[in-house]
C-alpha cells in the first residue's frame, strides 16, 4: 500500500522516517509483528545513489529473512581483512574460515540494494509516503505527532524544494502501545 498522496493513518505503533537500507529492512521485519507500520521516505523515484556499501555477515543473514537478499545483488564475499598501520608493529588478520562463516562481509551497490528493498516494500503491508520531508516531530502524554510536507508528484531532482500542504499523524507512543498490547492478552 503505497502512495504519494497523505495517507490516513490514526494511531499507527510504529512510524519509519526514512525508507533507506535500515528503515526499509526495519518496516520489512515489524510488518508481521502485529504492530502497524509506517514509513515516511524523502526519495520520490527510485534509488540511483552510486555508493557502494561493505554489509557484514549478519546482515546478509537479516536481507535473507525478509527476502531480499539474491544473486541480483552480485555482492562480492569479504573472506579476510588485514588490519594494519604502515611503518608500525603488529598486524591483525581476520579471515572468515576462523570465524567459521562463508565471509566475514559483502560489497554491494547501494542502488541494488535500495531498489530490492523497494520492490519488496511495494508487494508488502507497509504504508508508505514517498516524496515526504519530515519538518517536525513532537511528543505529548500517550501520543507523538510527526508533521512533513509531501511533494506533489515525483521529480528526479532530490534537492527541489518540497512543494505542498503539510500533514500531520498521530502516532502512539510506546506506552500506549504496550498497554494495548498488555490488553489483548487479557
Amino acid at each position: 500500500m503505497n502512495a504519494t498522496t497523505p495517507l490516513a493513518i490514526p494511531g499507527v505503533d510504529v512510524l519509519i522516517v526514512g525508507a533507506g537500507p535500515v528503515g526499509a529492512t526495519l518496516a520489512l521485519l515489524l510488518q508481521g509483528s502485529g504492530r502497524s507500520v509506517a514509513l515516511l521516505e524523502a526519495r520520490a523515484g527510485a534509488a540511483t545513489d552510486a555508493r557502494t556499501l561493505a554489509l557484514s555477515y549478519g546482515s546478509r543473514l537479516t536481507l535473507e529473512e525478509i527476502g531480499v537478499w539474491d544473486d541480483s545483488l552480485n555482492a562480492t564475499s569479504i573472506a579476510a581483512i588485514h588490519v594494519s598501520h604502515r611503518g608500525a608493529f603488529g598486524r591483525t588478520l581476520l579471515s572468515c574460515r576462523d570465524a567459521q562463516v562463508p565471509a566475514l562481509g559483502y560489497v554491494l551497490s547501494y542502488a541494488k540494494l535500495q531498489q530490492a528493498l523497494d520492490r519488496r516494500l511495494d508487494a508488502s503491508q507497509v504504508a508508505m509516503v514517498r516524496g515526504a520531508s519530515v519538518e517536525g516531530i513532537a511528543g505529548g502524554e500517550g501520543e507523538m505527532r510527526v508533521n512533513h510536507l509531501e511533494r506533489e508528484a515525483p521529480t528526479e531532482a532530490p534537492d527541489k524544494p518540497y512543494e505542498g500542504e503539510e500533514v500531520q499523524y498521530p502516532v502512539e507512543g510506546l506506552a500506549v502501545a504496550r498497554q494495548r498490547e498488555e490488553a489483548r492478552r487479557g
